[in-house]
């Protein structure tokens, strides 16, 4: 690379520095000591000089420069020495500068100043400053005056400025967290007065021919001056066209707030009736499509036939509901009229997307509602008319961001390291083995330790832009540092009031198809990379049966950990407060983790995974082979819970040699610092590789302690009682509260329960190490495990942040369902996937990751309990805990939302689990070849398995409503066998019944915008057209009116920076009727997209 040294060099002794002083620096080469250099740092290039006789820096030419892009900052000590911090590049690992600060402030200032140096951080706040003087003026500060173009925003820099910073395990809710959640939901809250105007015309003249003219209505504000209009303020909206008629009602609702851009006193409203045919022209009209465009409006191309104006403070005058009538003047002609201008007006109500404030009282109070997930939201607004009657409906569809979006792949990327983490450090204590396992153990490791390494850079990466970004864009596919957030996602909503109905609203999730765009699809996705794996010769028959079984197994035994270290606390504790029913208590639970214990042991695959265990360890000198029967154990040792008890007097000498005696066999702690290959048996430590110890020796001496401890328990009891009553009668003590017996039973107690506690752990660890060394052995088997193992974890997190979506927003909708929450915790959450995706070509590798994704969902299962902080006035918190294979979401809620779940069972604690479906209909051109080339197996293999599930989970529902409320699946079945190309009414009938099950309805394809735009407005039209009695001459009318003024151009403007749907000419022509966008919404182009 080559570059103007010698006036680089020039230029650094020259400049005003935004920050130098001194530093001691150590480079990535090996054994280098430290060095003082003073560094200059101007934006984000970091000079350092040598140092002079007098301290100060040479005039000379710098030793070197840093150029601090794509670099991270990581505080922290080296060489024990304080104020050190470290330079790291995300593409060059080796090279790493190791700097020393002079004092704690030096320190600060310089980690600050370096932080700030960086070209993508002065982008980022650019981006902060644009979007907050966006908020204030409405107008973006970038596009100049003229120029059309918007500037395309990625998504490092899109979004969420008040996102949430997440703290893993921790039962307490982070305030501070909560009340970035809670004011990131503020931010858009409006400032001034907001009202809606629906507009109409009457009496509007036809054209020559004697046709009643094409149009739309677009709203204008100027600044009212004295006797004439002034300047030009903005565009406030314009409703879609109608088509042939001289008395059009426009669906689409104007939005006026008044405020800066829409003065109350001295704003003016000009309303303007547009032909689209003919052409417009002057300059004004050239600044009204300026303003067109950077509203993300169609430009009004056409001719004006009629306008009126119309002050602001006359629509204001009354905030009751009302309708006015202005006559449309002549463009040229003040005096001649062309008809009548309705305006209905009426006052806003009050958006229920903001943050809804929870009750904090002591006594709980049930809400109606859960806090919101839903961030930056949108909202278009229309007016609908219903069937046979003069009244019309007034739906609200809205689009918002999921807090979800960054902070549940962060949440997951925590349990990730923590399993990797776990199974090195397992394999790591696993000891000596032949030479074979040992290779086969160090690329495993490796494996592992890439892995980790890879996800804490890109946590460390997604926490760095947490606070300023809570979304992907469909342009950030492949972005590395973003792979495990989703595409694209939000939450759409529809909200439909009538005159005779309460207002009801209709949740669906939008997004792009969970997929490794990093990776590629050249070979294909997981499902296909998987069977080839399952085919390949080192495949084993069913190794991912063993290794779930194997996994599950080691989730049990840390979690009989777990909670036998709590019952032992409890029991010393228990034994400090002198209380005998504690102790008991305590007991009990102490009984149970013991049974489950050796239940455990006894089980084939804990006893499989240790005696491969023994065999991969190389034989010691003068030993024979260890023979497999050491791992006998007589059957009856689990027959109760008592059979395994000692008689008194054998109890009473293993009491006191494991209490008192001494062992003599050089194997001991002390003499065994490490002791990988071996185990405490309950006496002693004993190698296992030479056939000493034996499984049944164990488990003997764990039912031994027990017993001990059991008679200890009993015997302190009855001593305690005991000096009780002797205390009462000698009128010492006058109850057991105030009573402090002499004995001193914790001395006699603790000892044996260390003992067992000791052997227990011993065991466990054994088995832990057998079980991660049996999983290294099973996926050695699995032919691309690396590969596969990354690709499925971002592809599943990359869904699993839909689903938990989904799922909250779900719940929210059917809270006040009483048996919503019986049916989920009986018979699961129906996740409902859509893919539009087809069946060839690169979307056929998309395809195959989000089915495996999806299908590995059902590992997942939901929980809620009350915040710990019940008086503290915040939303919510989620903890997410778990292994790849078992993952639970726990949802904190407030108290009166708490008191809100209308089921005993779930706030009890009992999970719900998650029924995944996924059904794929391809519906572009794409999938007009892949049918012609019967290149769909994949879609009908697909559809085929989610409709035996979906007809499993209707036979589940059916069985615990009433008749009445049964449901079929006749008609989806009959659409299903007719096998339709590019199926539109099968994907119809599958929402259908999805909304009917109370399902989570998920839709998607590549970007979540163009294809998944067309299919969420059909859906919500046939919602109105189904439960609405929306006309049927006005279905494809409001469905051309929510593609056109809805929510999802804006989608298509957040991801591309343009309002209007990516489809080219021949996509276009293929499309189905139901699917193909309104022409005025598409830039047509000539290549494929």
């Amino acid at each position: 690379m080559r570059f103007n040294e010698k006036e680089l060099a020039s230029w650094a002794t020259t400049f005003q520095p935004d920050k130098e002083g001194l530093l001691e620096k150590k480079g990535a080469t090996r054994g280098q000591g430290y060095r003082q250099r003073w560094f200059r740092l101007k934006g984000n290039l970091l000079f350092y000089f040598r140092l002079d006789e007098y301290g100060g820096w040479e005039t000379g030419d710098p030793l070197g420069v840093i150029i601090l892009e794509r670099c991270r900052v990581d505080k922290a000590q080296y060489d024990t020495r304080p104020y050190g911090f470290l330079l790291a590049f995300e593409n060059d690992d080796s090279r790493k500068y190791s700097l020393i600060a002079s004092s704690q402030p030096e320190l600060e200032e310089w980690i600050e100043a370096i932080q700030a140096a960086s070209y993508e951080g002065l982008r980022s706040t650019l981006y902060r400053l644009q979007r907050e003087l966006m908020e204030l003026t409405g107008e973006d500060p970038l596009i100049q005056k003229g120029n059309s173009a918007q500037p395309v925003i990625k998504s490092k820099r899109i979004l969420a400025e008040k996102s949430i910073k997440r703290a893993m395990h921790r039962h307490v809710v982070n305030k501070d967290r909560v009340r970035r959640l809670e004011s990131s939901h503020t931010l858009d809250v409006p400032q001034g007065r907001q009202y809606e105007l629906s507009l109409k015309c009457s009496k509007l003249p036809v054209n020559k021919e004697g046709h009643p003219p094409d149009t739309f209505v677009r709203v204008l504000v100027f600044k009212k001056m004295e006797n004439k209009v002034g300047d030009f303020l903005r565009v406030l909206s314009n409703t879609e066209v109608i088509e042939s008629s001289s008395e059009p009602s426009y669906c689409h609702l104007c939005i006026m707030e008044v405020g800066i851009l829409c003065p109350e006193d001295s704003g003016l409203l000009k309303f303007e009736v547009v032909s689209i045919v003919g052409a417009g022209g002057g300059e004004e009209e050239e600044e009204i499509n300026e303003a067109l465009q950077q509203a993300s409006l169609p430009e009004a191309n056409g001719k004006v036939i009629g306008y009126t104006r119309c002050p602001v403070s006359y629509l204001t005058s009354s905030n009751e509901r009302r309708e006015i009538k202005l006559p449309l003047r002549d463009v040229e002609d003040d005096n001649k009229k062309h008809g009548l201008l309705h305006v209905t007006i009426s006052m806003k109500s009050q958006s229920p997307m903001l943050l809804r404030k929870v009750s904090v009282d002591k006594k709980p109070v049930k809400c109606s509602h859960l806090p919101t997930i839903m961030s930056f939201p949108s909202e278009c607004f229309f007016n609908f008319p219903l069937n046979g009657s003069t009244q019309s409906m007034r739906v609200v569809e809205e689009m918002a961001e999921s807090v979800f979006n960054a902070q549940l792949p962060i949440e997951l990327l925590k349990c990730y390291i923590q399993e990797d983490s776990s199974q090195l450090m397992s394999l790591s204590s696993i000891g000596n083995l032949t030479k074979q396992w040992k290779e086969q153990l160090q690329d495993y490791q490796a494996i592992l330790f890439e892995s980790t390494a890879s996800y804490r850079y890109m946590l460390n990466q997604l926490e760095s832009v947490a606070d300023t970004c809570g979304f992907k864009c469909s342009k950030d596919k492949k972005d590395i540092d973003l792979q495990s957030v989703p595409t694209n996602l939000h939450i759409q909503r529809m909200r439909v009031h009538t005159p005779t109905r309460h207002e009801y609203t209709y949740p669906i999730i939008t997004f792009g198809c969970p997929a490794y765009h990093v990776g590629g699809f050249k070979n294909g996705g997981l499902r296909r990379m998987l069977n080839e794996s399952r085919s390949s010769p080192s495949f084993v028959c069913q190794t991912e049966s063993k290794a779930l079984a194997v996994k599950s197994s080691l989730a049990q035994l840390e979690d009989i950990e777990k909670s036998f270290s709590l019952q032992k606390s409890l029991l010393f504790s228990a034994a400090a407060n002198a209380s005998p029913g504690d102790l008991n208590d305590a007991m009990s639970g102490i009984s149970a983790e013991v049974q489950l214990l050796l239940r455990q042991m006894e089980s084939s695959m804990v006893r499989s995974a240790i005696e491969f265990l023994i065999q991969a360890r190389p034989t010691p000198p003068g030993f024979a082979a260890t023979p497999t029967s050491s791992l006998a154990t007589p059957t009856s040792a689990l027959a109760t819970p008592t059979s395994a008890l000692a008689s008194p007097s054998k109890r009473h000498s293993v009491r006191v040699s494991m209490i008192f005696g001494k062992c003599n066999c050089g194997r001991c702690c002390k003499c065994i610092p490490t002791p990988s290959d071996w185990i405490w048996n309950g006496t002693k430590f004993v190698q296992i590789s030479t056939g000493e110890w034996k499984l049944m020796d164990s488990q003997e001496s764990i039912c031994s302690s027990f017993s001990l401890l059991v008679e200890a328990v009993e015997v302190a009891s009855q001593r305690v009682v005991d000096q009780q009553h002797e205390a009462v009668k000698a009128e010492v003590g006058y109850g057991f509260a105030t009573f402090k017996p002499t004995y001193a039973w914790s001395e006699e107690l603790i000892p044996i329960a260390q003992r067992l506690h000791q052997t227990i752990s011993s065991l466990i660890e054994l088995a832990k190490i057998s079980l991660s060394f049996y999983i290294m052995e099973l996926d050695s088997h699995v032919q691309g495990f690396k590969s596969l193992k990354t690709r499925r974890d971002m592809v599943f997190s990359q869904a699993l942040t839909a689903l938990v979506t989904s799922f909250y927003v779900t719940l929210s909708h059917h809270l006040t369902d009483p048996y919503f929450l019986q049916q989920v915790r009986e018979i699961g959450f129906l996740a409902q996937f859509e893919s539009l995706l087809t069946s060839v070509g690169d979307e056929c590798g998309m395809l195959e990751d989000m089915c495996i994704a999806v299908q590995e969902l059902s590992t997942v299962k939901f929980q809620f309990a009350e915040m710990w902080q019940s008086n503290f006035d915040g939303p919510f918190d989620f903890q997410l805990s778990g292994t790849r294979d078992s993952l639970r979401i726990r949802f904190l809620l407030p108290r009166s939302c708490f008191a809100a779940l209308m089921d005993k069972h779930v706030q009890q604690g009992e999970a719900i689990r998650v029924v995944p479906i996924l059904f794929t209909q391809g519906v572009n051109e794409m999938q007009t070849l892949a049918n012609f080339k019967s290149q769909g197996h994949l879609q009908e293999e697909i559809n085929l398995s989610a409709m035996k599930s979906l007809e499993e989970y209707v036979e589940g529902y059916n069985k615990m409503v009433p008749k009445n409320r049964q449901l079929g699946m006749g008609q989806l079945s009959q659409i299903y066998s007719q096998h339709k190309s590019r199926n539109v009414e099968f994907v119809m009938a599958v929402g259908q019944l999805g909304r009917k099950l109370k399902a989570g309805r998920l839709t998607c394809c590549k970007s979540g915008k163009d294809r998944t735009g067309m299919s969420v407005t059909l859906e919500e039209c046939g919602m109105l057209r189904n439960e609405y009695q929306l006309e049927e001459a006005a279905f494809m009318n409001a469905l051309n009116t929510l593609r056109s003024h809805g929510t999802r151009l804006l989608n298509c403007s957040k991801n591309t920076g343009h309002s209007y749907f990516h489809f080219n000419q021949f996509q276009l022509m293929l499309l189905p009727k139901l699917l193909a966008p309104p022409p005025s919404t598409c830039q047509v182009k000539n290549n494929f997209s």
